[in-house]
């Protein structure tokens, strides 16, 4: 078993939490009150506690190139077929879930927010993880980030095999000239448009990043190539400043740090268990949203510092949910990964 890393366990717990609370804040009536009775936090969960995605996507580029590298003699087609069927039955029951818990509340609670029920149009696009290509609505609120990840990874995947050579130092060279040509254009042009945050170029430059950021860790001459990166994207924003790009740049500098300094950080063991349950609690939350914003409207409960109670009932519960979902498809997911290893790997 690989060494885990504790401080991107502890980062991605602390990030998919902030997740949980923002949608505890939008997609739930207790929203209103919580604005009045923590017009602060209710202002930071708002905008600053969903720009942390982009946290997710550096982190994400990081492990997806390290995996990379490790998977030599596998095919573009294996290594993306694999991700799908890790992403999936767990995505797959949450939209289920989702779907039947809007069902069942929407004769007394139906807010705009829950998806009517889809055609067969919309479950294809689903299942296929490219809904946002066609206008399909996302069912869940976590199903873009799933679909965006897969679709970096299938690029990702595509770069490192294309320039995978039997000398490993050759091959890592060109990875790492493709990514730094690739990161400021991506960063410079498709964070720049707006109407692109549901495609995956848009988030090219972030996910690049932490893939940059992975091939340069034992690879010291290539490192100052990451810096100069790094530096070129820093004076970028000096003169045009955007949240989530600095976000992203100081996530991948703390990350490129870590590895130069080689910080020990042995984390409590609930961080590693949380952090496993990380991906449920993300695509799993949104329909338990929707069943306690359901409660709270058939009660009638109300005031601030009900609500303030709610928010954190909310997150906690969100955490128990991802646990059942991930004891539910720990057997699938297993036996789905048993099922591939076993089959012929494509050339």
């Amino acid at each position: 078993m690989r060494p885990r890393h504790g401080g991107i366990d502890l980062l991605k717990v602390v990030c998919a939490q902030l997740i949980v609370l923002h949608h505890a804040l939008v997609y739930a009536p207790p929203g209103l009150h919580l604005t009045q009775l923590w017009p602060h936090l209710s202002a930071f969960l708002m905008e600053p506690g969903r720009w942390v995605v982009h946290v997710f996507l550096v982190i994400g580029g990081y492990l997806s190139m390290q995996a990379l590298d490790r998977s030599r003699g596998r095919s573009w087609w294996s290594l993306v077929w694999q991700r799908y069927l890790r992403l999936m039955p767990m995505f797959a029951l949450s939209v289920a879930v989702t779907l039947l818990m809007g069902w069942w509340v929407r004769g007394q609670y139906a807010p705009d927010f829950v998806t009517p029920w889809p055609g067969w149009a919309d479950l294809l696009a689903h299942l296929t993880l490219t809904f946002d290509w066609w206008g399909s609505p996302a069912i869940s609120a976590g199903a873009w980030y799933v679909a965006i990840d897969f679709q970096l990874y299938v690029i990702l995947a595509l770069v490192a095999l294309a320039f995978r050579q039997p000398e490993l130092k050759t091959s890592g060279q060109w990875r790492v000239a493709w990514l730094v040509m690739v990161v400021p254009v991506a960063t410079w042009v498709f964070s720049r448009q707006p109407a692109l945050d549901a495609f995956a170029p848009y988030f090219l430059g972030s996910y690049g990043l932490g893939a940059l950021v992975a091939l340069t860790r034992k690879r010291p001459r290539e490192r100052k190539l990451l810096w100069a990166v790094m530096f070129i994207l820093a004076l970028d924003l000096c003169l045009d400043w955007r949240d989530r790009q600095a976000l992203a740049l100081a996530t991948a500098a703390g990350l490129c740090l870590w590895d130069m300094w080689r910080v020990e950080c042995r984390m409590p063991l609930w961080v590693a268990r949380a952090n496993d349950l990380s991906y449920a609690l993300f695509v799993g939350h949104f329909g338990m949203l929707i069943g306690l914003g359901a409660w709270w409207t058939a009660h009638g409960a109300g005031g601030p510092w009900a609500a303030f109670i709610y928010l954190w009932v909310a997150a906690g519960l969100a955490w128990v949910w991802a646990w059942v979902l991930q004891t539910l498809c720990s057997g699938s997911g297993a036996w789905l990964a048993r099922y591939f290893a076993t089959r012929p790997r494509w050339a």
